[in-house]
């Protein structure tokens, strides 16, 4: 769980990671936080309680956080070959676009010798190569009214200079074709109307999510209809709402 200060320019606290201690720092629950309460039957009462019970018995020497992170499962890095867990290899795949795009902002100038590259390049050379001008990587944006927060992989202007949001996510794909979930669409539709807030724009920045395939680099884009943006917002304010009239949090207005 990820926790922000209040504002229009939250700062994640990183100390914070439970909704008692955000309570007391005064905190604000992270746009991914309040999404993660979505409810999944199967996944929440069959598969994860199976994978951590045999994940548990395989790696006795391994604490909870550990454990947790081998359920998504085992990556190798293109180049260097090493195995990582799902979680390690998208924090430092998400780490390098956005070290290439910073690169390519400041001067344009940029070395591809990072082990992710291969993973990397061709979302790297969409971006560039595709009506987008990148403004701002890793951009964090929240909202009083939603008491909420969230960080933004990549902010950028379209061909008709209107603003629009990119969000990065490293899958493995089947059939040459990309993966989708509502809580892409959910995430990035709350964000995009803060986006609007705080430069105070007459439309809802348009959204993306780049699927990156894992095992090759190939990358699938979907860009969100308005009416999916409409979707998305709706299930964002109904997470919302099942996050802040939970139990833990002891009341709403917390």
């Amino acid at each position: 769980m990820h926790y922000y200060t209040q504002g229009l320019e939250p700062a994640l606290l990183k100390n914070v990671n439970t909704p008692a201690k955000a309570h007391k720092a005064d905190a604000v629950p992270s746009v991914t936080t309040i999404l993660s309460w979505m409810p999944n039957d199967y996944l929440d009462n069959v598969w994860k309680p199976k994978m951590l019970v045999e994940l548990a018995r395989k790696y006795k020497e391994l604490d909870t956080d550990k454990i947790k992170e081998l359920m998504w499962g085992i990556k190798q890095c293109p180049r260097s070959g090493e195995m990582v867990s799902s979680a390690t290899f998208g924090t430092r795949a998400h780490a390098r676009m956005e070290q290439l795009v910073d690169g390519y902002i400041d001067d344009g100038m940029l070395m591809m010798d990072d082990p992710y590259d291969e993973v990397c390049e061709e979302a790297f050379e969409y971006i560039i190569n595709e009506p987008f001008t990148p403004v701002h990587t890793e951009l964090t944006v929240g909202s009083s009214k939603l008491k909420t927060a969230g960080t933004i992989d990549l902010l950028a202007l379209d061909r008709k200079e209107n603003y629009c949001l990119i969000d990065y996510k490293f899958r493995e794909c089947k059939d040459d074709e990309g993966k989708y979930y509502d809580k892409d669409l959910a995430q990035l539709a709350v964000e995009a109307y803060m986006i609007a807030d705080l430069y105070v724009l007459d439309y809802i920045p348009d959204i993306y999510t780049f699927c990156i395939d894992t095992l090759s680099g190939d990358l699938h884009v979907k860009k969100w209809s308005d009416k999916m943006k409409t979707k998305g917002e709706k299930i964002f304010m109904a997470e919302y709402n099942r996050y802040w009239e939970s139990p833990l949090l002891g009341n709403k207005n917390y």
